[in-house]
């Protein structure tokens, strides 16, 4: 897929999302044989695509294991003028999402930061849904809707991608599927509603 170059939204909240990574990646060795990729999700991500809403908690799955710098916290204003913060999630854990498992080679990437040998990626908007179907919380509920309003994802590419997903998953898939039942009449929904 394209870089996000020209579509990465040039808000205050992602400057300041992006000064956390810039920060994250000013800590990792110069000489390393590969960079490290971040690959941004949850309610950052959904903003990437939608500009729908902005999360004070920012999650990223690393592809390396790395020491993150304590204190992950960025202060802004934003467009209306009032003082925000947004910090790293260090409770985030990528395992109990649902996860296809190609998500990392289909997320959308957005090159290398300015500091250090970090390049930035975001969740693919099919993968993002995905992710959110585990929880399934009205926020997640609210971001599949987002996502789907703009033609970013149908119900069937993400019932596709669930199904797949599910070969790799261990347990009891019944509340997954019930999720994902509940997602596919919503993005039908939201993809009837006028923009």
């Amino acid at each position: 897929m394209k870089p996000l170059a020209g579509r990465w939204p040039d808000t205050p909240y992602m400057g300041a999302v992006l000064a956390l990574f810039e920060r994250i990646g000013a800590t990792l060795p110069a000489a390393l044989p590969k960079p490290v990729q971040a690959i941004l999700v949850g309610g950052a991500a959904v903003h990437v695509y939608t500009h729908s809403r902005v999360s004070h908690d920012v999650e990223a799955i690393f592809s390396h294991r790395i020491i993150l710098p304590q204190d992950l916290l960025v202060r802004y204003t934003d467009e209306a003028g009032m003082p925000r913060q947004v910090a790293y999630d260090y409770n985030y854990f990528a395992d109990i999402a649902l996860m296809h498992p190609d998500y990392a080679q289909d997320a959308i990437p957005w090159g290398p930061l300015a500091t250090g040998p970090l390049t930035l990626a975001v969740l693919g908007p099919v993968d993002l849904a995905v992710s959110k179907l585990a929880r399934f919380q009205d926020q997640d509920r609210r971001d599949i809707a987002a996502l789907a309003q703009p033609g970013l994802l149908t119900a069937n590419s993400l019932r596709l991608r669930v199904e797949e997903a599910l070969d790799y998953y261990v347990g009891d898939t019944r509340w997954i599927r019930h999720h994902l039942a509940d997602a596919l009449a919503l993005i039908q929904s939201s993809a009837k509603a006028p923009r």
